[in-house]
């Protein structure tokens, strides 16, 4: 007979569950709802894999990373477990298929985004399937005071009200006591059971250093390391010029962002995973879901947002279980450059005031109309008509939105249509001559009917994996074609739609969520600061100031912390000062052996040892022939 620690054997390996793992399978298998909030690292996957196979039926699981899901799915796989994942950029046709195949195939997985949850043709499906449980993993992200809030996670209840006899399960790693509420209220959990391990990570060191020289620091702790390393930094950019200037200073890096095409994503994440390069330098959504459990040092080269954030990103070193550190480099401007970076950015009541009108103007929207209207939507065309600044005015969509006002797609997808200009003879000319061209035209002919005819979209990603080009190297490819009057090429920089939910009445539109507003201001703005004083406090041991902002009191020190490192330096320095004058003040009355002193003074006697060779190497002390200690004369 299957039981949960049979499967953990079998599947996983494993001899035993870790904390909590077990507690959380066996509330799912008695039908209870379950919220499970484990620390990255902590086995919360096993949690409701384990019971969704023991169970009959499949269990739907709710991701809101494709990364996430393709690492689940694939590890799911390799266990030979049948699992599927749906993500965007799949046609109808194909989703149909997919959910053929969990009716009839005996699938026990079955991956969605939050957004997928929304398709109401997909949640019919999903009613006449044998479903088993419910799994919303990043359930932080119900909560509008989470970190990384995502409004299509509020709407996860269509599935509660779809499959009212299913159990869920609520899985996140990083939750104040605040946002767990939210978690609960959001998924509309019944009483359910909470499984909370504790935030203490005992062989994770969290150390903060202040440096001017980040790149002197970061190369004198990458050099000294021999294991795999996740190097943090602010934006696309900045991955690029710190992997470019550690591979000069003789340090192999790669970086990894989202602006690489899919298969480049995958070469380099291979050569990572393998060891073939041992520093990645990446953005911090880079490594959720990574099962690479040997990261020897997580290094923040700019402030994370939150505490939350941190906690997410620091965690992923360490999983083994051995010692690790995750090592914040500051300068004295960061602090500054943290407040403009996200404070700064955040929506006020007035500019959201601002921005909508300035929206209904450019869609010359008049008072009590737009209800329902929808409008294409050129987001940088808007913010330069405006002079409006581009993050600020992204936030500030995504809350009209978040609050019933608008919908915004905030679809930034490169978009570009190609014609091809010459007839089929002078098209097979120019690639004879041109060779270096003809792979994408030749590609693109493949791939696209109508070419000769009409502009006709392409999707370059896919282009870029039929090639197996660089995305970048194709968009050159095309605009000398163009320059060479070989095709037409339209690029759009978005695809962004604009559909206005509520009639237009400026301030009376506005004015019940002015009050939201406020309030997510605020929160944002707590969340910044507490992780200012995070890095600022070097009194208290980190670990235990990262447990108190998650609502958990530790009873010690962690002992292995930048600031219990200093503390641990600083009272040992002023131990070795007492037990100098000790010793001293011992030997003027007469010569002894160490046995002798360690009896008469209430110290280790390998601090006594350290102490007394400090003293012979200044000449303040002599061992005579009886190996006795006394006073330099």
């Amino acid at each position: 007979m299957k039981t949960p620690l049979s499967l953990l054997q079998h599947y996983w390996n494993h001899s035993e569950f870790r904390i909590g793992q077990l507690e959380a399978i066996q509330s799912i298998l008695e039908g209870n709802d379950t919220f499970v909030l484990m620390p990255t690292g902590g086995g919360k996957s096993v949690c409701y894999q384990i019971p969704a196979l023991l169970k009959e039926g499949i269990c739907i699981v709710v991701s809101p990373l494709i990364a996430l899901m393709s690492d689940q799915v694939n590890q799911l796989k390799a266990k030979g477990i049948k699992a599927v994942q749906i993500t965007g950029g799949i046609s109808a046709d194909e989703i149909s298929t997919l959910l053929d195949n969990c009716s009839y195939g005996n699938y026990k997985f079955l991956y969605l985004s939050p957004e997928r949850i929304q398709q109401e043709w997909i949640v019919e499906r999903l009613k006449t399937m044998e479903v088993s449980m419910v799994a919303v993993d990043e359930a932080h992200c119900v909560s509008q005071w989470g970190h990384d809030f995502r409004p299509a996670y509020q709407k996860i209840t269509v599935l509660r009200e779809a499959l009212p006899k299913c159990a869920f399960m609520a899985l996140t790693a990083s939750a104040t006591p605040k946002v767990a509420k939210e978690i609960i209220e959001g998924l509309s959990l019944h009483a359910p059971v909470k499984i909370q391990t504790s935030f203490y990570r005992s062989n994770l060191a969290y150390k903060t250093l202040f440096t001017e020289d980040k790149m002197g620091v970061l190369l004198s702790l990458l050099k000294k390391n021999m294991d795999a390393v996740i190097v943090y930094t602010r934006n696309r950019r900045s991955t690029e010029t710190v992997a470019d200037q550690l591979n000069r200073l003789g340090v192999a890096a790669l970086y990894f962002h989202g602006g690489l095409s899919t298969q480049e994503k995958n070469k380099r994440l291979k050569l990572w995973m393998n060891e073939k390069k041992k520093v990645m330098v990446a953005t911090t959504a880079f490594g959720m879901g990574i099962d690479k459990t040997n990261v020897r040092k997580v290094i923040h080269l700019s402030l994370p947002e939150s505490l939350e954030s941190y906690y997410q990103e620091a965690g992923r070193a360490g999983r083994d279980g051995k010692p690790a550190e995750s090592i914040i480099l500051i300068d004295p401007l960061d602090k500054d450059a943290v407040k403009n970076k996200f404070i700064n950015q955040l929506p006020t009541v007035e500019t959201t005031f601002f921005a909508y009108r300035k929206l209904c103007n450019y869609f010359q929207l008049g008072y009590g109309e737009g209800t329902g209207v929808t409008f294409p939507f050129q987001f940088n065309a808007f913010c330069k008509t405006y002079q409006l600044p581009a993050t600020k005015t992204y936030q500030i969509l995504k809350l009209l939105d978040r609050e019933g006002i608008l919908q915004f797609s905030g679809n930034f997808k490169e978009q570009n249509r190609v014609q091809i200009t010459l007839s089929n003879q002078g098209l097979f000319d120019y690639m004879e001559n041109h060779t270096s061209s003809a792979l994408l035209l030749k590609t693109l002919l493949r791939m696209y009917g109508g070419l000769f005819e009409r502009l006709t979209r392409i999707d370059l990603d896919e282009v870029s994996k039929k090639t197996n080009r660089p995305k970048n190297e194709l968009t050159q490819k095309l605009l000398q074609l163009e320059k060479e009057n070989i095709v037409l090429l339209d690029r759009f920089e978005t695809d962004t739609e604009i559909t206005f939910l509520v009639p237009r009445e400026d301030e009376q539109t506005l004015h019940p969520i002015a009050r939201d507003i406020k309030s997510q201001y605020a929160t944002k703005k707590g969340m910044i600061q507490s992780m200012i004083d995070f890095i600022e406090n070097q009194q208290l041991c980190k670990s235990v100031q990262l447990a108190a902002y998650f609502g958990e009191k530790l009873s010690d020190w962690c002992g292995v912390c930048s600031v219990c490192e200093d503390t641990f330096a600083k009272n040992k320095k002023q131990i070795t000062k007492i037990i100098r004058e000790e010793i001293l003040e011992l030997l003027e009355k007469k010569s002894l052996n160490s046995e002798k002193i360690s009896t008469l003074l209430p110290y280790k006697i390998n601090d006594l040892l350290d102490v007394l060779d400090q003293l012979v190497n200044e000449e303040k002390l002599v061992v005579d022939s009886k190996n006795q200690y006394r006073l330099h004369q």
